[in-house]
């Protein structure tokens, strides 16, 4: 029976007034006009209905539920204002109140179809009864809301609706107990939006939308519910939904971007949450606002906190809780500040991983309180320790963990942040590590772990720098003892002074001590302790500080395995070291007595340095035989012969003298006031190991050697000039010819064989004199003083006998007078010859001459610049010629026989070259090359040029004149004397030629230089004299 619609009406009269103006607000109660839908599914939903399905017509909606009927109590509140908003209640969803009069925005007279009633509400609160309709099924429910206001014209209103309606969010179902349907019914077709559960009050919640049987949405939720009765709400409760990316069971969490905060249906404050959280809070009458210091809220978000945790627990419980659920929990703190609505989560969530294995780790423990967690900065440290060591590092009794891998600060840093500043869990990094360990702990590692420990420091290189600069502290972990050595012991890498306290395996054994061959054999391990500065053992050091100090101590017992594994280390420093490395080896090992040896004749072998030591040889032993003071090396060491060679173990008898200056002479003494020096390379402490010993006992065999391989080579250097002075630029020297030591020696011994068997001073036998197998050598008889050839010529020559010329040899005044007497007899005979044909050079020779000087056939050049000079032109052609001409008449009648253009004083010495020639070239050229014109400055300022005779000045003295040479720079030059040099027609040029006043055009001879075309360019009058001295007319030599 329905409802007395009039009693209502006029009980709501006497309520609201007559008029209704001011119940006008209700259609503007909400900014979004189409908010009335979702409390027209909040009223199905308290009406117990589980399809709802709004159909959008033209000119009206038309919604309807399967849910309870309307009864007079629903008549009233749907017709009411306050009914719902008593303040001592609970926002209700289940009233009709405020929330339904939103309806009024689009309608004047909304209807409804319920049960047994059916009626119209007009003027907000007035029913009034209503047709039955004919199509109106059994057990439904209708509202039907025609587009009727004026100020909203029917197509405003029915696109508005139609928008709202596609804006619908399937969440809307997710935390509704009976509504699992809702479809909309539109000009597009239907679009259907259904809530799927595996059970009544399963987690798992699925939200599937389908437009016209197609599905274009499918959400999975996971969805934890807490009873509110205990705080004195019976039937409500606080809920929790967590998104997922899938239905699989491993699923990860997806977060929701600002999501709202869900009373039954999301309002329009933020929460801050990565999840959904829904609770039956109060709210403003809009809905669009929640008070936070409302206490009845404060006692239900504290109830959200316990769900919270029990979600998490129960998550854990599944294996479901990892980084993805934390990454949505509330754990940014400017969210949740203090005294704010949701801070109780915030609490909650932070006593809880505190004291609750609820935060995910690595390794298989799987999750541990934040007490017992501890934030790795590097992948590297975390692969590195285990729960164990970062336990005993720690200094806890129980293991510790890290977090999981794929926890990082710059891959989650809000989460990060949060465990790090909020939960205060320590952040560890290398630098923690390095000032942790201690050698204890070290040395219980395993190996293969310091190979894990060198490959993370490896990453690290400011933890194990050098000191820069050197007073500055090294890296920390340089003053760790992170070297284990073969020993098991550990040392810091370098010691106080900086050297190494380890090094690297090698190819050979060695003394120092070395890191551990397993550790080593890691190509990485052995990468980072080499960048760490480590390498294997300096081959030259170890020698020198263990090798050495053995062979110098002669108590010390060497066997033969232990001295050839010497041998190895000495020659392999040696082929190893750097140069100045070697050199320092070297100078060591040459006064080391690590060399076995023998003297000659004998087998006994002892230990002797390289500098005495000598490589065996039969003439070289027999030698030495009466020398008690040489040894002759092992046989065992031939195959180092070369190392060897270089450390001073000679093949030949060594020669003791010192060597000579950049300038060829051996400084004797440099002191103050006191200099002296040999010529010529010459030393007058020039010594033969073995010498005296040699001659003093001599036989033929060694005499011979001595002969042959001994003194021929020095011959030169057996007696020599010896300048001294006491200045040190020797000038107002003295010079003494003087004998070497070795030649002293040598004058004083018999030791040089006669035929009769004999052994007599050098002095008293000739070159002619001596044994067959004895080289022949001049040069080494005369510094013996042996009677040479030469002297018997004299003696015969003079008629004096070879006594006197001793004499003359002992007194050097009679000998210089015998010396001029000789001269001027030479000079006697060179009067009288007659010149040698061709002596005197004639113009035709001449231009022969100069031809062959311009014909050099070569292979290589490049082209040269050739410059004109504009100097030197010749005004009066006919005049100079005639001068030209002349002077080289006069020249050629001057012309010295040939006998007088050159001296004897030991040596010939021509005529030197005319300077004016130079001075010519100079003021014609200005010192610039004729060729390319290059020239430079001297350190005085005058221009370097090189003058080039075209014919040498030392075939006549008449072609020494300005015309027969060449103004050259030094690269023109040595090509010009050097290069190929070509001109087929030269002596036609030179001819053909005129000055420009004699109607000429140029002043240049074309030639071929190193294969390049190229002009010689002249002035004129230089070019003129060049002509004239290749004319044959009018030019006589006298005395051809």
């Amino acid at each position: 029976m329905p409802s007395d619609y009039k009693s209502i009406r006029q009980d709501n009269i006497r309520e609201y007034g007559e008029g209704t103006r001011h119940l006008d607000f209700l259609q503007r109660l909400y900014a979004d006009r189409t908010h009335f839908i979702l409390e027209l599914l909040q009223n199905a939903e308290d009406a117990q209905a589980s399809h709802v399905t709004f159909t959008l017509h033209p000119d009206r909606l038309v919604v309807e539920h399967d849910g309870r009927p309307f009864n007079e109590r629903d008549v009233r509140g749907i017709c009411g204002v306050d009914a719902s908003t008593k303040t001592s209640e609970l926002t209700s969803i289940g009233k009709f109140g405020i929330g339904f009069k939103s309806v009024y925005a689009y309608t004047l007279a909304p209807t409804v179809h319920s049960g047994s009633e059916h009626f119209r509400i007009r003027h907000y609160v007035r029913p009034e009864a209503a047709d039955v309709p004919p199509d109106l099924p059994d057990g439904l429910t209708r509202f039907e809301f025609p587009f009727d206001r004026e100020n909203v014209p029917v197509e405003t209103a029915y696109t508005e609706i139609g928008a709202g309606l596609k804006r619908f969010d399937p969440v809307a179902l997710l935390f509704l107990q009976h509504v699992r349907q809702v479809m909309v019914v539109g000009g597009s077709g239907a679009v259907t939006f259904t809530r799927l559960e595996r059970g009544e009050l399963s987690p798992d919640v699925e939200l599937v939308v389908r437009q016209n049987d197609r599905v274009i949405n499918h959400q999975y939720w996971e969805v934890f519910r807490r009873s509110l009765d205990g705080i004195g709400h019976p039937g409500r409760r606080v809920e929790m939904a967590f998104k997922r990316t899938s239905g699989a069971p491993d699923a990860p969490v997806e977060r929701i971007p600002h999501a709202p905060l869900v009373v039954y249906f999301p309002t329009d404050k933020p929460s801050g949450l990565g999840f959904l959280l829904q609770a039956p809070l109060r709210t403003t009458p809009a809905r669009d606002n929640i008070p936070e210091r409302d206490p009845d809220n404060a006692r239900v978000i504290v109830e959200a906190g316990h769900l919270l945790i029990e979600a998490l627990e129960e998550l854990r419980r599944k294996g479901r809780l990892g980084l993805d659920v934390l990454d949505v929990l509330p754990i940014t703190a400017v969210d949740f500040p203090e005294g704010s609505l949701l801070r109780p989560l915030f609490d909650a969530l932070l006593e809880a991983v505190r004291t609750r294995p609820l935060l995910p780790v690595a390794g298989p423990l799987g999750h541990a309180p934040a007490t017992r967690m501890r934030l790795a900065r590097s992948a590297g440290l975390r692969e590195l320790l285990t729960p164990e060591q970062l336990g005993a590092l720690e200094g806890t009794v129980e293991p510790l963990q890290w977090q999981p891998a794929r926890l990082t600060r710059e891959r989650n840093r809000d989460l990060w942040d949060y465990l790090h500043d909020v939960v205060d869990i320590d952040e560890l990094d290398a630098e923690w590590l390095v000032d942790q360990l201690d050698r204890t702990f070290l040395e219980s590692a395993q190996d293969a772990w310091l190979v894990q420990l060198y490959r993370f420091l490896a990453q690290s290189p400011a933890l194990w720098r050098r000191p820069r600069p050197p007073w500055n502290r090294p890296g920390p972990a340089r003053e760790l003892p992170t070297i284990r050595l073969c020993d098991g012991r550990h040392v810091v890498p370098f010691g106080a002074d900086g050297r190494p306290q380890a090094y690297l395996p090698g190819p050979v054994s060695s003394s120092f001590p070395t890191v551990r061959t397993e550790v080593a054999a890691n190509a990485e391990a052995r990468a980072f302790l080499e960048e760490l500065g480590l390498s294997e053992p300096d081959a030259v050091d170890e020698v020198l500080e263990y090798v050495v100090p053995k062979y110098d101590n002669p108590s010390t017992a060497i066997d033969d395995e232990q001295h050839d594994d010497d041998l190895a280390k000495i020659f392999r420093a040696m082929q190893a070291a750097t140069r100045r490395r070697r050199d320092t080896l070297v100078e060591v090992l040459r006064n080391t007595p690590f060399l076995q040896c023998r003297p000659a004749g004998s087998s006994a072998l002892s230990f002797r340095s390289p500098t005495v030591a000598y490589w065996s040889h039969e003439d070289l032993e027999h030698y030495f035989l009466p020398s008690p003071h040489c040894w002759f090396l092992h046989e065992r060491y031939r195959p180092y012969q070369q190392e060897l060679s270089v450390l001073g173990v000679a093949q030949a008898v060594r020669v003791l003298s010192s060597p000579p200056n950049p300038l060829g002479h051996v400084v004797i003494r440099a002191d103050w006031g006191d200099h002296s020096r040999g010529l010529h390379g010459f030393d007058p402490n020039l010594r033969f190991a073995g010498l005296k010993a040699a001659v003093t006992r001599p036989d033929r065999r060694r005499s011979t050697y001595i002969w042959n391989h001994l003194l021929l080579p020095y011959a030169s250097r057996l007696r020599g000039i010896v300048e001294s002075s006491g200045r040190q630029d020797y000038s107002n020297s003295k010079s003494v010819e003087t004998m070497s030591e070795a030649l002293e020696v040598l004058i004083t011994h018999a030791w040089i064989p006669t035929a009769a068997g004999e052994f007599v001073e050098p002095a008293k036998l000739s070159l002619d004199d001596l044994p067959d197998d004895f080289e022949s050598s001049q040069a080494l008889a005369d510094a013996l003083g042996m009677v040479s050839s030469a002297i018997v010529q004299v003696s015969t020559e003079l008629n004096l006998s070879v006594a006197t010329l001793r004499f003359l040899a002992e007194n050097p005044d009679a000998a210089a007078e015998l010396d001029q007497m000789r001269q001027r007899q030479e000079q006697k005979e060179q009067d009288d010859a007659q010149p040698p044909p061709g002596a005197a050079l004639t113009p035709e020779g001449y231009a022969d001459a100069l031809k062959d000087a311009f014909d050099k056939p070569a292979v290589h050049g490049e082209p040269e610049a050739a410059p004109v000079s504009s100097g030197g032109r010749v005004v009066a052609p006919a005049v100079r010629r005639q001068r030209t001409r002349d002077a080289i008449s006069d020249d050629l009648s001057e012309e010295p026989a040939w006998r007088d253009r050159f001296r004897v004083i030991g040596r010939k010495v021509w005529d030197g070259k005319d300077p004016a020639v130079r001075q010519f070239l100079l003021e014609q050229y200005a010192g610039r090359c004729q060729i390319c014109t290059a020239s430079f400055p001297k350190r005085d300022g005058t221009p370097y040029f090189e003058v080039v005779h075209l014919v040498s000045h030392t075939a006549a003295a008449w072609v020494d004149r300005a015309g027969n040479t060449l103004c050259l720079c030094p690269t023109c030059t040595s090509k010009f004397l050097h290069g190929q040099v070509e001109s087929g027609d030269l002596l036609e040029q030179i001819q053909q030629w005129k000055t420009i006043a004699e109607g000429g055009e140029g002043n240049g001879l074309r030639i071929q230089l190193c294969g390049s075309p190229v002009v010689v360019s002249y002035t004129e009058k230089h070019l003129l004299d060049l002509q004239e001295m290749t004319r044959t007319d009018e030019a006589t030599v006298p005395g051809t």
